[in-house]
């Protein structure tokens, strides 16, 4: 007779939120036995009765590209599933190759689950015992030749994919990440520097120069480079950052004249990530946002407003202006309000991004445009 689906908890409502799934004891002592038995290939890890557990252990055969292969074949084509594999010229306990396979067609709710347990299956395994990743929703993408070609070799786009609770841990740590690649570098380091072009830029938008900067990623260099300077109202500005939109995401910093006709400028910084980028660049820009934003207040620079866009219809002229006893993120602050509490004005959008730097979501109420929170200064 067929078999009851397996036990599933309910799908967490935000992904960087744990699934409350932890490893079943099978799976705590075949974790035990890989590291001690070089035998072994690798396992494949499924969820079942909420919980981690073994469904299949991969004997060593030959080279890499072949066990990779082989262990491949232990796919379904709707069922997400994980797959630890040894990888070969790796010093243990640091070898690990971790695939995390969600089909595309698999049912929404199961590919929630598996993305919200994955920080727990590597804490299982030792966060740094995991020295590279692959994620792959297609058959094509579960090769040796993908991994070779698109798996997470440098440690931005390591960065880039953990949770907010592995940077934490890997910072306190000042643990180094080793991905396969020589490199000296710490996780802390991973900083995606403005060009000399992008700064001075920068700095004339300070000055007075420039009405709006645009500046955008090179993925090749891990820097962020010049796109263009203009001058013009906020008309200019959606102008022609809608025309670069389509393309990939931008960063903009766009000054005007504060509301209130008092002296200086204020300043948005508007992040434009079009729905249609491939996940590798939303999660590229996702992560060198926080250091364009430093770097642009090293030099002066002022943000008053924070603004996410996948869709320029939803970028307002009014989303660019501060809003009294707000913080740039659209938080109320009442000490910028001047202690009206929480009865203060309400500008702003309702959805707001909780954490630290989040993925572009997709659409869901309003779709397009998001604040992101920060503390207000003590």
């Amino acid at each position: 007779p067929d078999l009851p689906p397996p036990s599933l908890p309910p799908a967490p409502t935000d992904m960087t939120h744990a699934s409350g799934i932890g490893a079943s004891a099978d799976l705590q002592q075949a974790l035990v036995e890989i590291k001690e038995e070089r035998g072994i290939r690798g396992i494949k890890i499924q969820i079942e009765a909420e919980s981690l557990v073994v469904k299949a252990r991969l004997v060593a055969k030959g080279g890499d590209a072949e066990d990779f292969a082989d262990a491949m074949k232990l796919l379904e084509d709707d069922v997400p599933c994980f797959v630890l594999f040894r990888l070969s010229g790796k010093a243990p306990p640091e070898e690990w190759l971790l695939v995390s396979w969600v089909p595309e067609y698999a049912k929404v709710r199961l590919k929630m689950v598996y993305a919200s347990t994955r920080d727990a299956l590597k804490k299982e395994i030792g966060y740094s015992n995991v020295v590279s990743e692959l994620h792959a929703a297609e058959k094509d993408e579960a090769t040796w030749d993908a991994y070779e070609k698109d798996a997470l070799v440098t440690e931005a786009e390591r960065l880039s994919v953990m949770s907010v609770s592995e940077r934490a841990r890997l910072e306190e740590s000042n643990t180094h990440l080793d991905t396969g690649i020589e490199k000296t570098t710490y996780i802390h380091s991973v900083q995606f520097p403005l060009s000399q072009d992008a700064q001075a830029a920068l700095g004339a938008l300070n000055d007075g120069e420039h009405d709006f900067v645009i500046v955008c990623v090179d993925a090749k260099t891990e820097t962020v480079q010049l796109v263009s300077t203009h001058k013009g109202g906020f008309g200019e500005f959606k102008g022609v950052l809608e025309g670069q939109h389509a393309q990939e995401p931008r960063y903009s910093f766009f000054a005007q004249p504060p509301p209130d006709g008092g002296e200086g400028r204020t300043v948005a910084f508007v992040f434009s990530c079009p729905e249609s980028s491939p996940v590798r660049t939303k999660m590229m820009y996702s992560t060198a946002k926080a250091a364009v934003l430093q770097a642009a207040a090293g030099l002066g620079v002022a943000v008053d407003v924070k603004l996410e866009i996948r869709d320029m219809s939803d970028l307002s002229h009014d989303e660019t202006v501060p809003v009294p006893g707000r913080t740039p993120s659209g938080n109320f602050d009442p000490r910028a309000a001047g202690g009206m509490g929480m009865g203060g004005p309400s500008g702003g959008l309702a959805a707001v991004l909780q954490g630290g730097l989040q993925k572009p979501k997709g659409p869901g109420g309003r779709r397009g445009l998001t604040k992101v929170p920060v503390l207000p200064p003590n």
